[in-house]
C-alpha cells in the first residue's frame, strides 16, 4: 500500500482503530475497500499467482491469500502491472471494475469486471473442473456449487486485452503473460480462484467474450 498516496487515511488513528484489524485476511479486505482501482488490481493479481494461491487455495475468500508473491514483472517501473505492451484489460477509471462486497452471512466477495475474458472449452477445462470438485468439496458446499446438474465453467482473464495477444509458432493459439483462472458457475455467479497454469494457452476454439456496461461481472469468493 503506497503510504504517500494513502497517508491521510493511515495516519488517522481513530479511523484505523475503527477498522478492527486482527489478522492478515482482515488487512487485505480493508485494502480492497480503501485503495484506488489500480492498486486493488495490483493486490488482486499479486494474490493470484501460483505461489500465492498454493498457501491458501482451500479456504475462503480465495482472493485474500495469506501469502503474496512479488515477481519482477509487477515492479512499479514496468507499467501497467508488468505488461510492457498492450492495452490493460480493465477500466482503471471506474470504481466498479473491482470492489469488495461484505455480506450479511459473514462472507465477503470481490466483484471483478474485466473488459474481455475467455471461457475455456479445451481439455484443460475438464481437468480443472474435475480437480475443483475433487479437492474443494468444502468450498463447493459453502457456495452451493455441489448441487447436482450445476454447470461448472472455467474462465480465463488476462491482464492485457486479447487484441494485444502474441501468436505462437503454431499460429492457432495465443498466450498472455499474466492471467487469472476462475472456476465456478455463470448461473449462480459464484467463482473461486484457481492456480494459474504456467504458459496457459488459449485456443481460438475457446469462447472470447466482452463485458458490456450492464454485465454483472464476476463475484469471486
Amino acid at each position: 500500500m503506497p503510504s504517500s498516496k494513502y497517508k491521510r487515511i493511515i495516519e488517522n488513528k481513530d479511523v484505523v482503530d475503527g477498522w478492527k484489524i486482527d489478522n492478515l485476511v482482515s488487512v487485505k479486505l480493508k485494502l480492497y475497500e480503501v485503495m484506488d482501482t489500480k492498486d486493488k488490481l495490483k493486490l488482486f493479481f499479486l494474490s493470484c499467482t501460483t505461489d500465492s494461491l498454493n498457501f491458501s487455495a482451500d479456504i475462503l475468500p480465495t482472493f485474500a491469500t495469506s501469502n503474496i508473491d512479488w515477481p519482477f514483472r509487477f515492479q512499479d517501473n514496468v507499467p501497467p502491472f508488468g505488461m510492457k505492451h498492450g492495452a490493460v484489460n480493465f477500466d482503471l477509471t471506474s470504481v466498479s471494475t473491482i470492489h469488495l462486497i461484505r455480506m450479511n452471512d459473514g462472507y465477503s466477495k470481490l466483484n471483478l469486471k474485466p473488459l474481455q475474458y475467455a471461457v475455456i472449452t479445451c481439455g484443460m477445462a475438464n481437468y480443472l473442473i474435475t480437480e475443483f470438485r475433487r479437492t474443494r468439496k468444502p468450498q463447493c458446499k459453502q457456495l452451493g456449487l455441489n448441487v447436482p446438474n450445476t454447470p461448472i465453467s472455467v474462465v480465463y482473464i488476462p491482464i492485457c486485452q486479447f487484441t494485444a495477444r502474441k501468436k505462437t509458432e503454431e499460429g492457432n493459439v495465443i498466450e498472455i503473460e499474466d492471467h487469472i483462472l476462475l472456476v465456478g458457475s455463470f448461473e449462480r455467479n459464484k467463482w473461486v480462484l484457481q492456480c494459474p497454469q504456467r504458459r496457459q494457452r488459449i485456443s481460438e476454439d475457446d469462447i472470447l467474450r466482452h463485458c458490456l456496461d450492464d454485465d454483472p461481472g464476476f463475484d469471486i469468493y
